[in-house]
């Protein structure tokens, strides 16, 4: 399951979501039967790593960076599939958590601490990158853009998420510690094509059902027994919702943007 079977060989470990909600997983026997079955049962999440993983659709030859990888699940994932990636995230704690990951699975991924406005690579260095739910809490996203295209190769392929900009995510956007609230699919256009970016591939998600299960599972998000229980249907009737193009209130977005400047 996605970076449930990297997870299941980190042992104990606190790992804390997009609104700060933290949770002890590998806890014990159950814990570890539940991940090895389910994964991680975190609607939106899984959604999002669905799509980015698709879209990313990496060769063994490109070369991967992950800007703000928080504690490194796509760079372990990634690396563990025999690809050349490494993460950045300015959080020093969320690094280090990544290297422990990295040192107790065996899996040699490569992490830093850098500061997204300055990233400490040379410019048309990477053929891809991932820069998923980083730019809404960026106070400057214009320079942060800038510096995130600047390292990549021409023709090379950026993976952006952010959240849809809405009433819903209005209403969570202190509690996301976001800059904004999120952005119209427009209001992307027009920011990343000033960085030479056009879109090949764009996907809502958290759609019309979608939404009504992200809420819900939000509010559940004590229980883990629902949780479990309830995010396979979930999480099912999601995909077919974006499978189908089913269009509704979606809580956040996906796209493939193409470097051709």
């Amino acid at each position: 399951m996605p970076f449930g079977d990297v997870l299941l060989k980190a042992g104990r470990i606190t790992i804390t979501s997009a609104d700060n909600k933290s949770a002890t997983i590998n806890k014990n026997l159950l814990e570890r039967i539940a991940l090895r079955i389910f994964g991680i049962p975190h609607l939106s999440m899984r959604l999002r790593a669905h799509y980015i993983l698709s879209f990313l659709n990496p060769r063994k030859e490109d070369k991967i960076i992950d800007l703000g990888c928080g504690i490194g699940l796509y760079v372990l994932t990634l690396t563990k599939r025999g690809y050349d990636v490494i993460g950045v995230d300015l959080d020093k704690n969320k690094i280090e958590k990544a290297r422990l990951v990295s040192k107790k699975t065996g899996i040699n991924a490569t992490f830093f601490v850098g500061d997204i406005t300055k990233i400490p690579f040379k410019e048309k260095t990477f053929d891809k990158i991932i820069f998923s739910d980083v730019l809404e809490h960026m106070v400057n996203d214009k320079i942060a853009l800038k510096e995130v295209v600047r390292i990549l190769k021409p023709g090379g392929t950026l993976i952006l998420s952010v959240p849809c900009k809405n009433i819903l995510t209005k209403k969570v956007m202190t509690e996301m510690d976001h800059c904004r609230a999120g952005y119209s699919l427009e209001e992307i256009k027009n920011l990343t094509k000033k960085e030479g970016l056009i879109i090949k591939r764009h996907k809502y998600y958290c759609n019309l059902l979608g939404n009504l299960f992200w809420q819900f599972i939000r509010k559940c998000y004590n229980n883990k027994a629902i949780t479990i229980l309830l995010f396979y249907p979930f999480y099912t009737i999601s995909l077919l919702e974006g499978l189908l193009n089913i269009k509704g209130y979606p809580v956040a977005q996906v796209m493939e943007l193409k470097k051709v400047i």
